[in-house]
């Protein structure tokens, strides 16, 4: 956006590169011409040209734009209609928007609440298991037996174990799982979630606590195509060996990537 001061600016810049010229363009200094007065000259005359197709263009394109500024009001009221249902359709959407997220809010709490009282849950059953007298046994696994500490927490109660689980990467998976099924693996939530907390560790659970757990619907995530090997310009070099295996090891990832996106869309889950 062009203002008032970039133009006075520009005229001020021209104001000097006269005043320059000017100051090289005496007639004396004519009767003495020599080669570097002669640069000096030239050189202050194209400053001033600079300077003047400078402020020509900056005017030109004020111009411009209080033309399409005083046009604007015109249009508004032409588009009053379209611009009616534009607000109306953008306020219920951004309603859906603050709705799904209290929702996603509330879910989340319920689901870290749901994770802490198991938590608690297998605490309790360990005491109860210690007071009845089928505390752990050093030395032997039994099939009925309170808590044990070495790794995570958990309780065995008639051969099937009750692990403790970190709250705080259910909830990782649960939002990463969403992430990469909605927004595609090269999403930034999805990247940054990747190794979140003990994400891996869910799916090694002995309970199958999260098994039955569906799977997200995912999109069709439309990737652009990544060209590689279009170089312009002369032949690069490289300052070491290690230098040119990393640039080798780039190309081959990127080719990877075009490979799997030349040809369209492809299916992220």
């Amino acid at each position: 956006m062009v203002t008032e001061h970039d133009i006075a600016q520009a005229q001020a810049a021209l104001d000097d590169a006269l005043s320059a010229l000017g100051a090289l363009n005496k007639p004396w200094r004519r009767l003495y011409p020599s080669p570097e007065a002669g640069a000096a000259l030239s050189a202050a005359q194209g400053r001033v040209e600079l300077a003047e197709k400078r402020l020509q263009d900056l005017a030109e394109e004020y111009e411009q734009q209080q033309a399409e500024i005083a046009a604007r009001p015109g249009r508004e009221k032409a588009a009053a209609k379209q611009l009616k249902t534009a607000v109306e359709d953008l306020k219920a959407s951004r309603a859906r928007v603050t709705l799904a997220a209290a929702n996603a809010q509330a879910a989340l709490v319920d689901l870290l609440d749901a994770a802490m009282a198991h938590n608690a849950l297998v605490y309790q059953t360990a005491g109860e298991l210690a007071a009845a007298g089928l505390g752990p046994l050093d030395g032997h696994e039994c099939e009925t037996q309170g808590a044990v500490t070495s790794g995570r927490p958990a309780v065995r109660v008639k051969g099937q174990w009750w692990p403790t689980v970190d709250a705080g990467s259910v909830a990782a998976w649960v939002v990463h799982r969403v992430a990469l099924a909605r927004l595609g693996r090269m999403s930034p939530l999805a990247a940054r979630l990747f190794m979140v907390g003990q994400r891996y560790d869910l799916a090694r659970r002995v309970d199958d606590m999260l098994a039955e757990v569906p799977e997200v619907p995912a999109l069709d995530v439309d990737l652009p195509p990544v060209r590689v090997a279009e170089l312009d310009g002369p032949r690069a070099f490289f300052r070491s060996e290690g230098e040119r295996q990393q640039a080798e090891k780039d190309a081959a990832n990127a080719y990877q990537v075009w490979e799997a996106t030349e040809h369209g869309p492809r299916r992220i889950s």
